[in-house]
């Protein structure tokens, strides 16, 4: 519907298979109400290798960027 409708496709996902990530056109990752990533979602591994945060080979991102934005609390200040 995006490409061949002009329509604007908005959905939140809670851990998608790599094989379905590599689908998405953009990608706003989240932490703490604060958006850390916005843009292209094929970007976004390469992104996270930029700022010194590889992610491990064959690992799903969706899995890793998960990992690493999960903010437990109390927070602590290394969460911030």
């Amino acid at each position: 519907m995006a490409r061949t409708q002009g329509k604007t496709v908005l959905s939140t996902i809670n851990q998608p298979s790599s094989e379905s990530f590599f689908f998405f056109d953009k990608l706003i990752l989240m932490t703490d109400g604060h958006i850390v990533y916005q843009g292209d979602a094929k970007r976004s591994v390469e992104h996270f290798k930029l700022i010194n945060m590889p992610i491990p080979r064959f690992a799903n991102p969706a899995d890793y960027f998960m990992k690493v934005l999960t903010v437990r609390y109390p927070k602590r200040p290394e969460d911030d």
